[in-house]
């Protein structure tokens, strides 16, 4: 079996932040070891973030994800780091 993944991203001249983002194709989930087909879209020019996850196997869809960019926190790079423990008393 072919397995296959593309990935594109839309840049400004002058601008190093990609304004799009986007990536379609077979993912390998670790957790449980079964291929996904994932479709991710980040929309910064239009506020939009767009992600569907479904089984390879059986085409049933384990995510969903529609909603503005903006909304789109705590996740990935944006989750909270965990505060520094305080050093413990003599």
């Amino acid at each position: 079996m072919a397995l296959d993944h593309m990935r594109m991203k839309g840049r400004h001249a002058g601008v190093s932040r990609p304004y799009f983002d986007a990536r379609t194709g077979a993912s390998y989930y670790r957790k449980n070891g079964e291929w996904h087909h994932l479709y991710r879209l980040i929309d910064r020019e239009n506020d939009r973030y767009v992600e569907t996850i479904k089984r390879l196997t059986t085409g049933e869809i384990l995510k969903h994800v529609d909603e503005p960019l903006s909304e789109h926190v705590g996740h990935g790079s944006a989750k909270p780091r965990g505060v520094p423990s305080e050093p413990d008393e003599p």
